[in-house]
């Protein structure tokens, strides 16, 4: 059974496709389940702030302990840590007095911490910083790629993309490096080929780093149901996998296609297009994010709601958000 978060009355439950509440609200912030478990959070607030070269303003917490719950809204490990993440493969970093390790399901420590920062399990390996550096280690703990880079994005495709400085390239899960780094922008692998900025414009590469569409666009997006989005001028649009304009840019904000749907933006409001161009669901929404099994997460005067792919509302809170709705464009 897949469930959603939910925020009402300024506590976090979770509610099943049909809008019915499974988990009564509760927690001071609650997360999506993966794995059968979601990270919940007790005592603490939010505040929100622009990281990076992001676009967005992202939530940051302050305070609070985080813990995980099964689907019937019981602890399966209690609210002590600092700050968590998902489970993925059976571990979850956690963060304890400004250390990352990793837990198992039962909340034994795997993994004791000693790391700045961690990313997610994938393939066996996790990504780990030291010394400001990203390596990889395995699930015992030992280092199978050294620290060396500045920046690494989640292996897609056998390949991830990482950084040295302003430049990035592709390694393999050896961390042999297949596409030399030397690219101002690059990002994952999806459908055979990746977004890189080749001289001032973006275009598409193969895993032998050959060009498969020209760089003609100012920026471009990940392959998504096999459509991209790129941007023409300050407008967006989306290409085929031959690099054809299918959708001609007039948006002002785009996302990836999720189960036949990608929500843009026009103007200040969000609507969903279908990989026609055409609005299934119009321009409402102060806020929209991708479908995700049947339902789509959105906001209309900072008050939260669920949409199904014919724009009917599945639930809505009868309260705004205590947060800027802004703040939801990432880690909700």
């Amino acid at each position: 059974m897949n469930l959603f978060p939910i925020s009402q009355n300024g506590k976090y439950g979770h509610i099943d496709f049909n809008g019915n509440i499974v988990i009564e609200p509760q927690f001071d912030y609650a997360e999506s389940f993966y794995e059968g478990t979601a990270i919940v959070r007790m005592g603490g607030r939010h505040k929100r702030e622009y990281l990076g070269h992001s676009r967005y303003k992202a939530m940051v917490v302050m305070g609070g302990k985080w813990g995980y719950i099964d689907k019937t809204g019981k602890y399966i490990i209690p609210p002590q840590f600092s700050f968590a993440h998902v489970f993925s493969e059976g571990l979850a970093g956690v963060k304890v007095k400004g250390r990352w390790g990793f837990i198992d399901k039962a909340g034994n420590w795997i993994i004791q911490p000693k790391y700045e920062s961690t990313t997610r399990f994938e393939h066996g390996q996790v990504g780990v910083m030291i010394k400001n550096k990203w390596g990889f280690i395995n699930k015992r703990g030992e280092i199978i790629i050294e620290p060396q880079y500045d920046s690494i994005i989640y292996l897609s495709e056998g390949l991830r993309c990482v950084g040295i400085e302003d430049n990035y390239g592709f390694i393999d899960e050896q961390g042999k490096i297949v596409i030399a780094i030397r690219y101002p922008f690059a990002s994952s692998f999806a459908e055979g080929c990746a977004p890189v900025s080749l001289g001032d414009n973006c275009g598409y590469i193969d895993k032998k780093g050959e060009i498969v569409i020209k760089p003609e666009f100012t920026l471009a997006g990940s392959f998504h149901e096999g459509l991209a989005w790129v941007e023409v001028g300050s407008k967006y649009g989306y290409v085929d996998r031959n690099g054809n304009m299918v959708i001609s840019a007039r948006f002002d904000e785009p996302s990836e296609f999720c189960e036949g749907l990608a929500a843009v933006k026009v103007g200040k409001k969000w609507g969903y297009t279908d990989k026609k161009g055409h609005f299934t669901i119009p321009p409402e929404f102060d806020m929209a994010r991708s479908f995700r099994n049947g339902l789509a997460k959105i906001i209309v005067k900072k008050k939260l709601g669920y949409i199904d792919t014919k724009g009917n509302y599945i639930w809505k809170s009868d309260k705004p958000l205590d947060l800027d709705y802004e703040s939801l464009c990432y880690r909700v």
